[in-house]
């Protein structure tokens, strides 16, 4: 065999482990781009979670602000009940001294 041959068959063989390379580097692309879409999916599903917490959240709070003005309210009007019951008492304790 000479020197042509020889060198023609370690181009061959450079050719077969550079083919065998690049398949090897698709398969990985292939793999990373299939990952990737998969961090895409479970990303979108996290913000979609979020966005619900975060309506839940608001709605949660809106009815507890709403309770809370609600039972300020009603202490006020217990308030007043009391000053006027505290009221009728003077009232009618005066008008049984008399």
């Amino acid at each position: 065999m000479d020197e042509f041959e020889s060198q023609k068959e370690a181009l061959e063989g450079c050719k077969k482990e550079l083919e065998s390379k690049e398949k090897q580097v698709e398969g990985r692309e292939m793999e990373i781009e299939s990952k990737e879409s998969q961090f895409v999916g479970r990303v979108e599903e996290f913000e979609s979670k979020k966005k619900k917490f975060e309506d839940r959240l608001t709605e949660l709070v809106k009815a507890h602000v709403s309770k809370a003005r609600e039972f300020d309210s009603q202490v006020k009007v217990h308030e007043s009940n009391v000053r006027e019951f505290g009221s009728q008492v003077k009232e009618f304790e005066c008008k049984k001294k008399h």
